[in-house]
């Protein structure tokens, strides 16, 4: 959600009344789609007609339902004033979420499911889907009403949630700014919660040669070392793209590096089978690429772009991780894809959540992110309210770091870390 979606409000306040009352008044109502495919292309089309980003492109939207089915249920909300004109868009996603993934729990937790094999699986209806990192999923139109569209969602999530018998309602992912217009899920019994910053790399460079020679001397010789060692160890970097080339290179051995990363995870969620990124190629085209590093003829480490306008997003990697360390192959994935993403035009990169220090190295923005988490049942509910505090801790900040040697054309890079 961005500034664009931002309402006026009525009669300058917020008003909040029984959900009932509202309800007869305004008149707003929902449909729940279980495809995006169902949804009225013109109504998809007036809520996200000025989107720059990513997120709310139906391609992307469709590749995630045509390939994800096994492990969740999509469905696309729509929400309708009294004379039948869309005025809110969601996507949501039914996810069973594993709660066992604490190292102190790991025994416990192993032994129990011997006997109860879905033990601290719990289900959990997400407000946004997990594509891609860092944005959301839910857009209300100029003029509406927005704290009547957020009951409006809010019932609609509910009852899904009933009817599905998920234990969690949570609406994410959310910018400090984007909460700012939110407050409605609080007044509806929904906590805020701080999750892994999103990392935005933003300057016009022409090439990662540019690039280093924009950072300043400390920086360049960590890349240089990086880059070093890559040829050193006889590696080699290849770009494809397209719905022929990507799909053919992304072989299941390749999907493997993918596994290897997801499973040394701090947060698991989706595991993407191979067809997911596949379908990506088929779907868009030359916007889809696959930045890879070969030892000889075997793709070693990859990682996964998508290009729309001057908006590049760096989405997924993975990694052979015997030779991580002796060609520093998460570092060169990135400089390299870098250097991809420039000479294509990009002048904003987004680098996703998660290793934060590292993205931080390269001249990051880093903007803290949020969800909105409501529990089903009371009891969880009161216990939530109860121990928020252990529950949802807040997050290590991302201290900016002093990248560039000059400010110049680089003065809104510089600006967005503070450091103008």
């Amino acid at each position: 959600m961005s500034d664009r979606s931002i309402s006026c409000l009525i009669d300058g306040n917020w008003l909040i009344e029984p959900e009932n009352k509202r309800f007869d008044r305004i008149g707003l109502s929902h449909s729940v789609y279980d495809s995006v495919a169902e949804v009225p292309l013109h109504e998809w089309d007036l809520l996200t007609a000025d989107d720059a980003d990513l997120t709310m492109d139906r391609r992307l939207i469709a590749a995630y339902e045509a390939t994800m089915g096994e492990q969740c249920r999509s469905f696309t909300i729509v929400i309708r004033d009294r004379a039948g004109n869309a005025v809110g868009l969601a996507c949501a996603c039914l996810f069973r979420v594993d709660l066992g993934h604490f190292p102190w729990l790991d025994k416990l937790v192993a032994a129990a499911r011997k006997v109860w094999q879905n033990c601290l699986k719990i289900g959990v209806l997400f407000c946004g889907l997990p594509i891609p990192a860092g944005q959301n999923h839910l857009r209300i139109a100029a003029h509406a009403d927005r704290a009547a569209v957020l009951t409006q969602l809010d019932n609609a999530l509910r009852k899904l949630a009933r009817e599905h018998s998920a234990m969690m309602v949570v609406v994410k992912e959310f910018s400090a700014r984007e909460c700012d217009g939110l407050e409605t899920l609080l007044d509806r019994g929904y906590l805020r919660s701080e999750i892994p910053p999103r990392h935005l790399l933003i300057g016009e460079f022409g090439s990662f040669a540019d690039y280093r020679a924009a950072i300043n001397a400390r920086y360049r010789w960590q890349v240089n070392r990086s880059l070093k060692k890559l040829e050193k160890a006889g590696l080699r970097v290849e770009q494809v793209r397209g719905p022929t080339d990507l799909p053919r290179v992304y072989t299941d051995d390749v999907h493997r590096l993918y596994e290897a990363v997801h499973k040394r995870s701090k947060y698991q969620l989706e595991l993407y089978p191979a067809e997911f990124i596949r379908e990506l190629g088929w779907q868009f085209g030359d916007d889809a690429s696959l930045t890879c590093i070969y030892q000889g003829k075997r793709v070693v480490a990859f990682t996964l772009g998508l290009a729309r306008d001057s908006v590049y997003h760096n989405l997924y990697s993975g990694l052979d991780y015997d030779l991580r360390n002796e060609a520093d192959l998460y570092f060169n994935l990135f400089y390299h894809d870098l250097d991809f993403a420039w000479r294509r035009g990009a002048k904003e990169i987004h680098l996703g959540q998660t290793a934060d220090h590292f993205k931080s190295r390269l001249g990051s923005k880093s903007e803290p992110m949020y969800l909105f988490i409501r529990p089903t049942n009371r009891i969880v509910r009161w216990g939530l309210n109860r121990f928020s505090k252990w529950a949802m801790p807040r997050m290590e900040r991302v201290e900016p770091i002093r990248v560039f040697k000059t400010l110049g054309k680089l003065n809104e890079t510089e600006a967005c870390n503070g450091q103008a």
